[in-house]
């Protein structure tokens, strides 16, 4: 018996048959571009100046479950209520960002008014207590058993401020009713 080994087998292979020649890809053929979102409808700020629209606020703060039908009266939606809340925000914040209180003074004065239309006028013996529960942490509390919501607080500070400075009369008044309501 011989060791010969047997010859490799070779697999024959046949030449690939003429193929027809691919196709290039076509152009990919750009998608339509979406529309434009539209620009948002102007707000109607003429029929909505910073005044109302702090009255308006004051109302909603004031009474949080009549909102819709607040919002109804006004003939506002939620959708350009909010709009127009954050415009006028914006317009207090740039103003302030370049030394101008203007627009921040009349949303205050026109918010305070407001309350004070809606539950009668903040006397000087009830900002006294007011500015007590201030300082004593209480001021939510004194806030609601006075019918004003939470969020007064800073905007009656500074329409108080204001008025004592324009009358040395109350501003003495508010003194007497803050130490009068200390000792109380």
């Amino acid at each position: 018996m011989g060791l010969h080994a047997a010859p490799p087998r070779v697999a024959i292979v046949a030449p690939p048959e003429a193929s027809a020649p691919v196709p290039e890809p076509e152009a990919a053929t750009p998608a339509p571009e979406p529309p434009a979102p539209e620009p948002p409808a102007p707000l109607p700020l003429e029929a909505y100046p910073i005044e109302r629209c702090a009255a308006i606020a004051a109302s909603l703060a004031r009474r949080k479950a009549d909102r819709a039908a607040t919002l109804d009266q006004c003939e506002l939606d939620e959708e350009l209520w909010e709009a127009l809340d954050r415009h006028w925000a914006e317009a207090i914040r740039a103003a302030a960002a370049r030394g101008k209180t203007a627009p921040l003074r009349a949303y205050d004065e026109a918010y305070v008014a407001r309350l004070e239309a809606e539950r009668g006028a903040i006397t000087a013996e009830e900002y006294a207590r007011i500015l007590v529960a201030a300082e004593r942490g209480t001021e939510k509390e004194a806030l609601a058993e006075l019918g004003l919501p939470r969020g007064a607080l800073l905007r009656v500070q500074r329409v108080w401020l204001r008025r004592m400075g324009e009358s040395k009369d109350l501003g003495r008044r508010v003194r007497e009713a803050v130490e009068g309501a200390r000792e109380g």
